[in-house]
This record gives structure tokens, sequence and C-alpha cells, in this order.
């Protein structure tokens, strides 16, 4: 019987090639757009696993909170870091990072500049265990000037000589010269599944000394000991903490395995994805999925119908109507297999491209992987299997045919179960389509409001070091005689990096105290750093080149800030002044303007209140604007210059739009899955209508015939037989704009300059689904509708 059964669904599929074919290409297609989604889910849940204490390890975090500040960083700075170990039992040991901020690199003749530099304990590789490949974890870095490499560096820089014991040199921001360090050990390259990416690691120059910034990491001797810690942090406090900073600090503990989707603080270590992101993917998931099972639904319909008469036969004959829903069923269940199959290979073959799209790793099956796909495909086979076969159960066979018609699916109800169903389908694509709009609207309004505007030709040499700001000025004049390069400018962050270092300040006139108790950000540059960026200057002055004059400019929002009561002018040539130990590089000075907000940062916050300052010591950013059509000269002036100026540095940098576009990486990745899967789920509905436009069609080709005799013209038989389609687009546009617009309200909500969600997306949403159906449904329409009426009449 089994064989019986699986035989006769097979000479179904082959005898209804177009149905088959039709609902395999929109199943398989749809299937491997779930799989690579789901891939890249579980990549971006996946993270801060690949070492054996992963569940056991914890970041410290410590908020600050004032009246009208707050803030709180992924690093401390707090020496009641050093007790955490002594207080909490649970605490086996801490590891802290300090970073090499713009870390200059010399290995013999070679030259770079490493993000991933560390100064750290002698406890990171028992926190982070497993990791050390030559050397022994209890004793590395326990000395001064000891250092450990990645993998990478050492077959890079050493090939299969063993590089123990060479030396390799460091600058960071915070010491203008090198220092040397010896290798004592080869660490593995961390995954890009690591909310931070080590290559260089080095011991601390002071043990003892925990008044740096550093990021704080704890071992718990259980992973749910994280609970119990948090609880007890209160009591600590109470022992470490002054009666007023009780209050203002709060103290964070966050597993390391949840940095990477729910840590959003200020200097994060890199930047992190985010959890909305994921759920929004799940939610793009099911709607691409629903629409290939509606598509799967729409298609078996009108497949039972084509088949109504042999089933009919096939009753009468005394066929069981358990045996012949039997045959629907494995006939559905090899479509959905094969469609499988083709979805896997389809998805494997498509990974190149979205591996590239999205920086994932190669292609790796896990027993995670074999789970989620396992269970998608079951999920698929029971609710295909089922939705395919219920057509045929939904129809009373027998009074059929004592009515001597075939089974009927033309009826008001199949007719209204046919467009509900196909509604449902472009209310996801009308839906997807806004969607897509927006988001790239929103992508529009975040890089032409960045700073430098629309401006491309801006590169940006980043990682300067401290030492070399004192022949900034010579580069500069250098660079400014290359043909190509029309303007050079400094500023102490690179564009798309972030402002945090604040301080108290004192403004004559304005603050009450001596020094605010709330502190003000601080933003140091070249004096034209703001006529490069063509910042607008709303009251007062720019700065001018004289560097003896202390010249300080607030932005707009610092002015609110401030006070809010105050005009701009209010503010000019007033005296100011930040509550800052080094007097040098931040001196008493003078309001000399007042200029429009900076938007330096990501615009998902407000703009933070700034106080400008022009001064050179401390920038590590040098923007250079070039002529659209001098870059091929401006850069090769640029490597000549440096090494000429800056022979033992490397030379590092980056276009302004790729700074922005890292920036905003996970906006951009949504775009483009939005794109794509919006693409694919018009393909998936344009397949399920031509099957449904032919079936109706076929249904009512007497009819045309009877009504193009009696004179009927073709555009009067076009307009007949695409109305209904017409109107169920229709009611697919009225279902999903209001969703729409509370999905993208509420999306919208996450950053602090938005976009208007403006009636034109709307409306052109549904003009493409409509028009997507027209042409797809016309042209059959017209097909008919230009058909010899004498064709279809003749055996009638």
């Amino acid at each position: 019987m089994l064989w019986y059964n699986f035989k006769y669904a097979l000479k179904n599929i082959l005898r209804q090639k177009a149905y088959s074919i039709t609902n395999i290409i929109g199943l398989s297609v749809s299937l491997a757009s779930v799989f690579l989604i789901l891939y890249y889910i579980q990549f971006e849940t996946g993270f801060d696993q690949y070492f054996s204490n992963s569940d056991r390890v914890a970041r410290f975090t410590i908020e600050y909170q004032k009246k009208d500040y707050n803030n709180h960083f992924a690093r401390v700075r707090n020496p009641v870091i050093q007790y955490l170990a002594d207080d909490f039992s649970e605490v086996e040991c801490m590891a802290r990072l300090s970073p090499f901020k713009q870390c200059a690199v010399k290995i013999g003749e070679n030259k770079f500049y490493s993000k991933g530099a560390y100064a750290t304990d002698s406890n990171y590789f028992k926190v982070f265990n497993g990791t050390l490949l030559i050397g022994n974890a209890n004793k590395i870095l326990v000395s001064k000037g000891q250092a450990v490499i990645s993998e990478s560096l050492q077959n890079k820089f050493f090939g299969s000589e063993n590089p123990i014991g060479k030396q390799i040199s460091l600058e960071s921001q915070n010491d203008e010269k090198f220092h040397n360090y010896t290798i004592v050990g080869i660490m593995k390259d961390v995954p890009l599944q690591s909310h931070f990416h080590p290559e260089i690691l080095t011991s601390l120059e002071n043990q003892a000394d925990y008044s740096a910034w550093n990021y704080t990491y704890l071992l718990l001797n259980k992973a749910k000991s994280i609970t119990r810690v948090r609880e007890q942090f209160d009591q600590f406090k109470k022992k470490y903490f002054s009666e007023k900073d009780i209050t203002s600090n709060i103290l964070h503990l966050q597993a390391i395995q949840d940095i990477h989707l729910h840590s959003n603080k200020d200097r994060e270590i890199e930047i992190n994805g985010d959890i909305k992101n994921i759920h929004f993917l799940i939610l793009l998931t099911i709607l691409i999925f629903l629409v290939a099972l509606l598509n799967f639904t729409n298609i078996n319909i009108v497949s039972t119908k084509e088949r109504s008469r042999n089933i009919l036969i096939n009753h009468l004959l005394g066929g069981k109507l358990q045996h012949i829903a039997m045959v629907a069923l494995w006939q559905n269940l090899l479509i959905v297999g094969i469609s499988v199959v083709l979805g896997i290979g389809l998805a494997r073959i498509a990974y190149s491209g979205f591996q590239q799209l999205f920086f994932l790793p190669d292609f790796i099956i896990t027993k995670s992987t074999i789970k989620h796909f396992l269970q998608i495909i079951f999920f698929l086979i029971v609710c295909g299997s089922l939705i395919g076969t219920l057509p045929l159960l939904k129809h009373k066979l027998k009074s059929n045919l004592l009515n001597k018609t075939s089974l009927n699916l033309e009826t008001k109800s199949g007719k209204n179960t046919r467009g509900v169903l196909l509604s449902l389908q472009f209310a996801i694509v009308v839906g997807l389509l806004i969607t897509t709009f927006v988001i790239q609207s929103q992508i529009n309004l975040l890089m032409e409001n960045r700073l430098g505007g629309s401006n491309k030709n801006i590169i940006n040499i980043t990682d300067v070091s401290p030492s070399l700001a004192s022949k900034y000025d010579l580069f500069k004049n250098k660079l400014l005689k290359i043909s190509g390069i029309e303007n050079v400018t400094a500023s102490m962050e690179e564009p798309s990096g972030e402002i945090m270092d604040a301080f108290p300040y004192h403004l004559e006139g304005v603050t009450q105290e001596e020094f605010s108790s709330n502190p003000l950000n601080v933003f140091t540059c070249d004096h034209n750093f703001l006529d490069f960026y063509h910042v607008q200057i709303l009251a007062g002055n720019n700065f001018t080149s004289d560097t003896v004059s202390k010249q300080y400019i607030l932005n707009k929002t610092a002015l609110k800030y401030i006070d809010p009561k105050l005009q701009a002018e209010d503010f000019l040539n007033r005296s100011f002044e930040f509550n800052f130990f080094y007097k040098k590089l931040l001196p008493k000075g003078q309001i000399v303007g007042i200029c429009d907000d900076l938007h330096l940062t990501s615009m998902n916050e407000k703009e933070k209140p700034l106080a400008i300052h022009y001064q050179n010591m401390v920038n590590s950013c040098i923007s250079i604007r070039f002529t659209p059509e001098g870059l091929q000269s401006a850069l090769s002036g640029i490597q000549d210059t440096w090494q000429e100026l800056f022979p033992d540095y490397a030379l590092s940098y980056q276009f302004i739009d790729d700074l922005y576009l890292q920036r905003y990486q996970q906006y951009i990745n949504q775009r483009n899955f939005l794109s794509a899967l919006s693409l694919l789920a018009i393909l998936i509905a344009c397949i399920g209508l031509i099957a449904i436009s032919i079936s109706i069609i076929q249904a009512r080709k007497r009819e045309i015939s009877i009504r193009k005799v009696n004179g009927a013209k073709t555009k009067e038989i076009l307009a007949m037989l695409n109305k209904d389609f017409l109107k169920w687009v229709v009611i697919a546009f009225v279902l999903a704009c209001p969703i729409a617009w509370y999905a993208m309200h509420k999306w919208l909500e996450n950053f602090a300059y938005k976009t208007e969600l403006s009636w034109w997306i709307f409306a052109l949403a549904g003009l493409i689904a409509l028009g997507i159906a027209l042409l797809t449904v016309s042209f059959q329409s017209w097909r008919a509708a230009t058909r010899n009426p004498v064709e279809s009449l003749r055996y009638e």
C-alpha cells in the first residue's frame, strides 16, 4: 500500500508539472532564505563561547548617576576592583584589560597599528581558559616587559621560526616612545564570535596599580553565582564607598555571553550587536516562511481543483476518502522533501555572497546548526503536508457527485478563501517594502547628517601617535602643496568615534560654584576643523590660528545644557575653564563662538554638550579633503610625505564613508536582509499568483469565449479578469499600512534623530505591489482575452 501511494503521488506530481514546479520553486527558495537567516541568528547568539570557562565569566562595570548627568562605561576606573576577589567567595580570580589605544607596533622591520593590544593581569589565561597555545598559564605575564602574541601574528611575522624570546616594540597613546617586550607565549586566534579580539597581550607595568581605566572580568566558581554576587553589591558598597558615592554609583555584573547582544555602554571594547536586530530577523523569518506556506496552500487548492474529476471517479469506483487523502499527503511530502533538498543546496551555493555581505566565517555545521535545521524541516513537513491535504478533506465528495458536478472550488467560499490567502501574502509584501523604504530613508538621514554631510572626498588618517603631534604642522603644510589635496585638519577623535572625555567646568557669570558638579564634554581639534567639515557658526567667531589665545567654542546642545534661559550671544567673551589637572592641555580661556552640533558619533543618541578647544596636542586623527579627480595623486603624495616624516610608523587611513558604515553596520545589515527578503516575497507571491490566475482563467475560458462572441472587447475582458486581484491587493495594502506604521514608529524610537514616516513611502509600496500583481495577472489575462473563442467552444 505504501508503495502504491508513493507511486500514485509521484504520477500526480508529474501529471501536474506546472503546479508542482511552482510549489517546489517557492518552497525551496524560501527555505534557502530561512536557513541563511537562521545561520546568521545562530552566529550572532553564539558569541563568547570559545573558551572553556565562558559560562562562568562576567564583566564588572559601574554606572555613575548624577542629577543631570548619567554615564555607564564598559570599563572601570576605581580602586575598589582590587577587593572583588577577596570579598566575594564566589569570585575565583579577576583579569583586567587596559587597551593600548592607537597602538603602534614594530616587529623587526615590520610596522603596523594594532587595535587588539592590551596590558593585562597574569590571571588572563585562567579567566579565558584554554586559549594559550605555548606557555604556562600559571606563570605567564607575571613579570614586567612580557608579551603574548596571537597565532596569526606568529605565522605572519615569524613563519616557522620560534618567536619565544624575540622582541616586539609597542607605543601606546599615553606614552610617546616605544617600549620593548619579550615574547613569552602564543595564544589562539580569537574567533569572530567574540566581543573583543586581542592579538597582543602584555604584562601590566604595575600589577598593584588600579588607577587606570580597565575592562574588568571575573571568573566565578559557578555559572549561577552571578546572581549571588549581585545580591551582595549593597553590602560591598557600604564597605568601600563614601556615603555620597553609594547612591551615585550602581554596580553591575554582566555575563560575558550577554555582552555582544545586550550591552551598549559607553566605550565598549568593540562595537556590539543588538538583540533587537535578532528579534527583527526572527520576525522576518516567520514572515517569509508564512509567505511560502500561504503560497503553498493556494497552489494546493488550485491543484486539488484541477484533479477534482479524477478524485471523484476514484471515489465512485470504491476508493476510500482516507486512501485518497493519504495519496495527497504523500504527494505533499514528496514536494516538501524535494524543496528541502533544493533549499539546502541553494543556501550552500548562496552562502559565499551572504558571507561577504555580513562578515561571517566559513560555513560550519555544528550540532546546534543541525538541530535548528531539523526543527525547521520537521515543522515545514508537518505544516506543509497538513495544509496541502486540507483542501481535499474539506469537500463532500458524495454530494458533489450526486449533484453531477466536479469538485467545485469556484464557489463564493472558495474564492474568498483564496482571496484571503492572497491578501495575506501581499500584505506581507507591502509590509516588507514599507519597512525597507523606511530603513533606507533612516540610513540616508544618518549618512547625510553625519559630520561632513554627504562629502565623500575625505580621507582620515587614524591611530596617529601623540609623538607625531610635534610634526603635525609640518606634515599639514607639505600635504597642502600636493596636487589634488584641498584642505587638512585634525581632531582628537575620528569621524564616527566616541566623545567621552568630560570634566567639571566654570563659566564666568553662569555657574554658581567654582566648578560645576555636572561635567561638560571636551573635544580638541585644529583651528580650521569646523570650516573643514562645514559646521555652521551660530554666534561669535570661529577659531583663529593664534595658538597663544586660549579659545573655546560651545556647541548648540551645550547652551541648553548649561542654561537654557540664555541666548547664544550671552555666552560670548566669557572666561571658561575645565577642572582638569593638566592645564597645558586644557587651559583657562574664553568662549569665542557658538557652533551647530557636530554629529560626530552615532545619531542613535542625542548630541552631547561640547566645549570645543583649539589644541593639537592629543589629536589622533588627521582629515584630508581631496578633489574627486585627484585621489590617486593625493594618496601617492600622502604616502611619500608620511614615509619622509614618520618612517617608524605605519600609515593607516580610511575614507569617511567607511568609518560611518562601520558604525551603522547593524542597520545596513537590516536593510540588506529586508531588500533581499522583499524581493523574495515578491517572487514567491508572483509564482503563486501565476498559478492561481491560470486556474481561474482556465475555469472561465467558456465564459470569456461567449463574451467575445457577443462583442466584448479585449480591454473589457482584461478588466473583468483583473478586478478581483485588484480588490485583494487593495485589501492587502489596507491591512499592511497600520501594522507597518506602528512597527516602524517603534523602530525609529531607537534614534534621537529620525526620518519621517511620509505618506509617499506607503503609497510607493502599495503601487509597487499593485503594479507587480497587475503585470503578473495581466499577461495571463491578455493571452486569454486574445485567444480565438472557437478553440474553447468547439468542445462544449
